[in-house]
């Protein structure tokens, strides 16, 4: 059989964590979902105790710009988000370098659904040059 043919070029996927007071009760998982419904995970990432306190961390991938549709799924072990009971944690998502989600105040997991497409479209043209 002919090789396959080579994936569509990845964009970048930043992930950026401000732990609470409990860092390592966060975890996260970037899932595709597929038209059939199913559902893969791709990576995932988690804080540790030896983070610290307030820590903050961020991981970079790479996703493919497809048209497919991506799941962001964080979850707090503990059931009580990234706020605020135990201090103003958060989390971001962007893609390149627009922020499309912003999220801290949740139970024990939050998912957002998105298409790099529609990231794209939805931010602001650059500006002119010069």
């Amino acid at each position: 059989p002919p090789p396959a043919p080579p994936s569509p070029p990845g964009k970048g996927f930043k992930v950026t964590v401000r732990a609470d007071q409990y860092p390592e009760d966060v975890s996260w998982t970037a899932f595709r979902v597929e038209e059939s419904g199913a559902v893969t995970a791709l990576f995932s990432g988690a804080m540790a105790a030896s983070d610290g306190e307030f820590a903050e961390r961020v991981w970079e991938e790479n996703l493919q710009d497809d048209g497919s549709l991506y799941r962001f799924t964080m979850f707090d072990e503990y059931g009580d988000g990234l706020c605020c009971a135990y201090g103003e944690g958060s989390f971001t998502l962007r893609t390149k370098g627009v922020t499309f989600f912003t999220g801290s105040e949740y139970a024990d997991t939050l998912s957002v659904d998105f298409r790099l497409d529609d990231i794209e479209r939805s931010s602001p043209p650059p500006p002119p040059p010069p």
